[in-house]
Formats: C-alpha cells, structure tokens, sequence
C-alpha cells in the first residue's frame, strides 16, 4: 500500500458518508467503533507528539507562544523552539523556513486548544495585546461548545475551544401566607 493507494481514499469517502448519514448518538457510536488495526508504532520516553511547522518570521512566533500564549520552552535554538504545555501532554515545534522546507501559508492550518474558561481566556490574552478576531460565541444554536479565533504572528490559526454551560436558574423564593 503507498501512501496515495486509492483504497485509503476508499476507506475515507465511506467513514466521511456514514458521518454525514449520523443522526443518532447510536449512529455515532457505530462509527467510532469501527475495527481498526492497533497503533502501528510504540510511543517514545521523551514526548509523544509534535506538530512542527515552518514560518519566516521565526523570532515573532517563537516569543508569540512563549510570552502572549504562556507556553513553555521543552527543546530551543536559533532554528528551532518546541514548546510544550504545562502537564507536557501538548507539543508544538516551529523552525525557520528556507528553500527546502518553505513557510506554512497564513490560514492553511488550526491549532485548537481545548480551555477551561473562554471568556477569562481571551480577557487575559486581550491584557496581553493579542487581537482576538472572533471573540468567545457559541458554536451553533443551543450548543454548548464555545469557540474564539485569532492568528499567529505568522497567520497560522489558533481556535480556543471550551464547554459552557448555562447557570442553573434560581429557584424562586418561598411565599408565606400570614
């Protein structure tokens, strides 16, 4: 099989259409029970994953996830900076582009991140001076998920993701009869 054999396309373009069929929580169910092989490698002792991308304003997005997103440094130099989260369960890697590896164009990628609280999330990055260009709103009608957007220096996306739940309504005051 090479990675642009026609059975993979295969195999996508029907676990794309019983998504678009799913209306059910049961029809849900079915897809993410879809036997699939085991993972085909063992996960390593120094970090699990990494996303890595190329940018050519390296010094911005580097101090961008360093100083307006709080990230921290788990591998850098001059050509690279991996950052990693505080529980290290989230790394991301940028390094200079050049003429072998060119520059991740502005809006071909998302990183998402899944928040607590949305609104003291994009309140603390406004403090920071970060422009968020779509401020904290519902998902879709009657949804729970969240969702605020804004960019990197180098025009990559980040999408703040976070469960909000509506406050449970007061319950009315006790009359009493005199």
């Amino acid at each position: 099989m090479s990675n642009t054999d026609s059975s993979l396309r295969e195999r996508g373009e029907h676990l794309m259409e019983m998504a678009r069929n799913a209306s059910t929580k049961e029809d849900w169910k079915k897809i993410w029970e879809i036997p699939r092989p085991d993972i085909a490698f063992t996960w390593g002792t120094c970090w699990k994953q990494c996303v890595e991308y190329h940018v050519n304003d390296f010094a911005s997005e580097v101090a961008f996830y360093l100083d307006v997103l709080g990230l921290s440094f788990n591998a850098f130099d001059p050509n690279y900076a991996m950052f990693t989260s505080p529980d290290h369960a989230f790394y991301l890697a940028v390094t200079p582009a050049n003429d072998d590896s060119p520059a991740v164009t502005p809006n071909t990628m998302r990183v998402e991140f899944m928040v607590e609280d949305i609104h003291a999330t994009v309140e603390k990055l406004a403090q920071r001076g970060l422009v968020v260009d779509e401020v904290s709103q519902p998902w879709g009608e009657n949804n729970p998920m969240h969702i605020a957007r804004f960019l990197t220096p180098n025009g990559v996306g980040i999408t703040l993701w976070c469960m909000v739940t509506a406050p449970a309504a007061a319950e009315p005051e006790a009359q009493t009869s005199a």
